[in-house]
């Protein structure tokens, strides 16, 4: 386990504000946004991605596997997400 703290610049008016993180359950607490932006920046960010390198990134997968209880969207739940 790794612990990191920001130092304080000035005792008197700074405030350390804390939460200690158990990063094997970080998915829980993810939106869907988040875990899709990293596999869109993998592949190239540009204005389109596939949908099944969306699907086929391990970390989607794990999100939707560990997190939400289900298998990856198909196409259209993707779409409907997408749109709305």
């Amino acid at each position: 386990a790794t612990l990191r703290m920001a130092s304080v610049v000035d005792e008197e008016k700074d405030i350390a504000d804390f939460i200690l993180v158990d990063y094997s359950t970080m998915f829980k607490y993810m939106t869907m946004d988040e875990v899709l932006a990293h596999p869109v920046e993998s592949q190239g960010g540009g204005d389109y991605v596939k949908l099944g390198d969306l699907r086929a990134d391990m970390s989607v997968r794990m999100y939707f596997q560990n997190t939400l209880g289900c298998p990856v969207w198909n196409n259209r739940d993707f779409e409907l997400f997408f749109e709305g």
